[in-house]
Parts: structure tokens; sequence; C-alpha cells
């Protein structure tokens, strides 16, 4: 029997280290996180359960470029720019950090200490 491999869709984001650092230890924590593609299709299920509390977000000014995938949620993260009126990656960007800062817990530093 072979696996069904995922249909993957990259976008191109600007993360800074330290963020990209806190998504991969969420992932490594998280059992539903087996690739980092689930955590991205996590935060845009969330953002898009989210998304009327939300405004879009700005890259940070450090870091640089990366691809990122999703699997399961291009239609909500397309919905997502539609409604925020703003580029998809700017809307996965969003839904990464809102999802991480919803997520955070009293031990990490908060986000907003980072990049």
């Amino acid at each position: 029997m072979s696996q069904e491999k995922p249909k993957l869709t990259g976008y191109s984001l600007k993360i800074c280290d330290d963020v990209l650092t806190r998504i991969k230890v969420v992932c490594a924590k998280n059992t539903n996180f087996k690739f980092q593609y689930d955590f991205f299709d996590s935060a845009v299920t969330w953002a898009a359960e989210n998304k009327s509390s939300l405004q879009p977000m700005a890259y940070k000014k450090a870091g640089g470029y990366r691809s990122y995938y999703i699997n399961e949620t291009n239609g909500l993260l397309l919905q997502l720019g539609a409604h925020w009126d703003c580029a998809t990656t700017r809307a996965l960007y969003t839904a990464a950090i809102g999802f991480l800062v919803a997520n955070e817990n009293e031990d990490s530093i908060p986000l907003s200490k980072l990049g």
C-alpha cells in the first residue's frame, strides 16, 4: 500500500528567526503537528474562526523570506485574504502569529518581545 502524499501549497513568508524557532518548538511539543504544515493549517483554521477579531499584520523588518506550506486550508486562506482585503501571504503571516499569541503559555517569551 502506498500512502497518499499531501497536496502542499507553498507561500513565501518573512518570519524572524525567533518566531521561526517558536513555531518549531510548538511543532516539536504538540503531537498534533507531525509536520510544520500541520501547524500552518491549524493556524489558518484558527484565524478563519477568529477573523472578525483579527487585523492583517505586516512583516517585521528582521528575518528573511522562506517557503512555508499548507495542506488542507488553501481555500480558507484565500477567503481570509479576501475578507481582510490583503495578500494571501499576509493573511498566512497573520494567522501564524495570531495562532502563536493565542496559544502562548506562561513559561514562554511573549512574541511582543521577539524580533
